[in-house]
C-alpha cells in the first residue's frame, strides 16, 4: 500500500473517533501493510480520560509493534488535515513498544520522524 491510500483509510477511520474536538486515527504499518488501528476516544476506565489514537493502535496489536511505523492523522472540522504529531507521552509509549518511525499529518502534508 502507498501513503496516499493508507492516509485515506486513516482519514476514514478518524471519523469513528468519539473525540468531538480532535478526531484522530493511528495505523500501525509493518513492511508497508496495516496491522493495527486505533482512534482517540473518551474513556471512564482510566486516567487520563482520553485514550490517544496511538495507544489504541498499540493495544490492537499486543506485542506485535516491534519494527513498525505509525501513521497518525487528525481531521479538522472543515475536513482538512491538522497537526497530528504524537505527544510526548505517546512518543515514549510508541518507542518503548518498538515503533521505529512516526508519519503524521500537518496542515500542509505529512512529516516523518524517527522515534
Amino acid at each position: 500500500m502507498n501513503l496516499s491510500s493508507i492516509s485515506r483509510a486513516a482519514v476514514s477511520l478518524a471519523t469513528k473517533s468519539t473525540h468531538a474536538r480532535y478526531p484522530m486515527a493511528a495505523i500501525l504499518l509493518k513492511s508497508g501493510h496495516p496491522i493495527g488501528f486505533g482512534v482517540n476516544k473518551y474513556t471512564t476506565s482510566h486516567y487520563p480520560r482520553t485514550r490517544h489514537a496511538e495507544e489504541s493502535a498499540l493495544l490492537s496489536v499486543g506485542d506485535g509493534a516491534h519494527g513498525t511505523t505509525v501513521l497518525v492523522v487528525r481531521v479538522r472540522r472543515n475536513g482538512t488535515l491538522g497537526m497530528a504529531r504524537p505527544c510526548g507521552r505517546c512518543r515514549l509509549t510508541l518507542a518503548a513498544a518498538g515503533v521505529k518511525r512516526a508519519v503524521y499529518s500537518t496542515p500542509v502534508g505529512f512529516e516523518v520522524e524517527r522515534l
